[in-house]
């Protein structure tokens, strides 16, 4: 019971910090500069513009009946989280943001680039620890469950794109569409360096006649483990290990180090590695 109440007062923080940089961006920077970056806040922002309806309210309202469909498909826990972020999100943009901070009327370019960072910070925050705001996340899950070949990530295009052409016509602005591709491209890095940032890691193979030396290190000096890939050189044919290393991208400098010290003349490929699961790094299930 405990874990249970430490881990729903520890999501109720991150929602409201997260759902606090999602009204800053919206009401600070995206609502004043005419731009609808996609999503059903994009929607309410549109629809301010016309009729002068709060911005978290009428989002909170279009995400109902996508709430009820998630409830079928998505099931009750993804719901009834989904459901606390939007009154979360509705709240603060109505009732703290939008009465007591002021707005910026400054550069266009500006509010689009921090608009867009800031809501995408504050949709990685909400991502990152397993909640979401509703909306298009939703609408991509019901086309890709209409449309089963059609990837994920261009559900949300195709949706995000619609309401970034129904901007430029209710603004009647062609920039307001072009403004608002550049918010949502920088709410998408923000969303990615947020989610996958603290995951980061790289992958180190390293060819080298010294391979089991190499690794001993690794586990003695580093903490670290490895694994021992058998091949052959194509050039000479001659049998040798390749190992394989997962690390962070702070303990590259130590690794280096390590492979001098046993090999100076080791063969060293580093890739990045978006995402890394299980012992050592961030638990599988916690996805």
């Amino acid at each position: 019971m405990k874990f249970f109440k430490y881990t729903w007062l520890a999501n109720l923080i991150f929602d409201i910090l997260g759902c606090l940089f999602i009204a800053i961006g919206i009401h600070v920077f995206m609502e004043p500069a005419h731009i609808a970056p996609g999503g059903v806040s994009g929607i309410g922002i549109l629809l301010k513009y016309l009729w002068n309806l709060p911005v978290g309210l009428t989002t909170f309202l279009c995400n109902i009946p996508l709430l009820f469909f998630a409830w079928k498909l998505m099931g009750k826990t993804f719901t009834l989280r989904t459901l606390q972020t939007i009154f979360i999100s509705t709240i603060l943009l109505d009732s703290v943001v939008t009465p007591y901070v002021p707005a910026f009327y400054g550069d266009r370019l500006l509010s689009s680039i921090f608009g867009g960072l800031l809501s995408g910070v504050g949709l990685g925050i909400v991502f990152f620890h397993g909640s979401t705001t509703g909306g298009t996340d939703i609408l991509s899950y019901f086309l890709k469950r209409r449309f089963p070949i059609l990837p994920t990530g261009q559900a949300l295009l195709i949706i995000d794109a619609s309401i970034l052409l129904l901007s430029m016509v209710v603004y009647r602005d062609l920039e307001s569409g072009l403004f608002g591709t550049v918010a949502l491209y920088a709410q998408m890095k923000a969303i990615n360096g947020i989610i996958y940032g603290m995951d980061q890691a790289i992958i180190v193979l390293i060819m080298s006649s010294k391979a089991l030396e190499i690794s001993d290190s690794v586990i003695t000096k580093m903490s670290r483990t490895a694994t021992l890939l058998y091949g052959m050189g194509a050039y000479k044919k001659k049998s040798s290990f390749t190992l394989l290393c997962i690390i962070r991208r702070q303990e590259l400098a130590h690794l280096k180090e390590v492979i001098l010290e046993t090999d100076p003349s080791a063969f060293v490929t580093i890739a990045p590695a978006n995402q890394v699961l299980g012992e050592g790094f961030r638990p599988i299930d916690s996805e």
